[in-house]
């Protein structure tokens, strides 16, 4: 609702019919309308569809079986204590800085999450909720204070060709919401500086932002 531009609308042009029929000409097209379960059944009603993307997203993604043994040789490593600097740098409070810079690199037309709430409206109102959204990243980072409804993800699932017809034609994707994604893009950049002396420049080369993010959980564990 925040992000109601239409491509096919001038600025300031009131929406017409035209473009309601433009969007619902691209809604259609998105449809799903006929799938191939896992069994090779042709479904085509709506509940039959979905119920094939849940079971095999289900069975796509469930709890790995891990060993106890592995388990416990891995609580027995010793984790090596990072420098003091180094510990004050990553667990001192969030400022004003390290949220703008985050929000001003935010890219465009990026599909919000649940709360709907893309980069846009950040941007265009961060005058207004800029000491508020810092008091909400410091619940999140110092008091960890992370409610469901911020860690929800909605699955998309995208087509990987033209004309799919089966659920392996099909990419999952997590949209998340900007403020969880807001806090992961200020960890990373306080732990891109200290991941660059800890590792060589070839084990840097081609390590995207998400990857540093989840060893966070492993350098937040060593310096507490």
């Amino acid at each position: 609702m925040l992000d109601n531009v239409d491509p096919n609308r001038l600025e300031e042009e009131k929406p017409a019919l035209f473009h309601i029929l433009k969007t619902r000409k691209r809604q259609e097209v998105r449809m799903i309308r006929s799938l191939q379960d896992e069994h090779g059944n042709n479904q085509t009603k709506t509940n039959g569809i979905m119920r094939a993307f849940t079971t095999f997203l289900r069975r796509k993604y469930e709890p790995i079986a891990v060993q106890d043994e592995c388990i416990e040789r891995m609580a027995e490593i010793e984790w090596r204590d990072l420098p003091t600097a180094w510990r004050e740098q990553l667990e001192q409070p969030i400022t004003p800085e390290d949220e703008h810079i985050v929000v001003r690199k935010g890219g465009k037309k990026k599909a919000p999450g649940s709360d709907r709430f893309g980069w846009e409206f950040y941007k265009v109102n961060w005058a207004t909720i800029r000491d508020d959204m810092g008091e909400l990243m410091n619940q999140m980072f110092i008091e960890r204070k992370v409610s469901p409804q911020q860690k929800h993800g909605v699955i998309v699932c995208l087509p990987k060709i033209c004309e799919p017809t089966t659920l392996a034609d099909f990419r999952p994707i997590t949209v998340l919401n900007t403020d969880y994604k807001m806090m992961a893009r200020i960890i990373v950049n306080r732990v891109r500086t200290i991941m660059a002396e800890l590792l060589q420049q070839s084990q840097l080369c081609g390590v995207p932002g998400w990857t540093i993010f989840k060893a966070v959980v492993t350098v937040r564990e060593a310096i507490t």
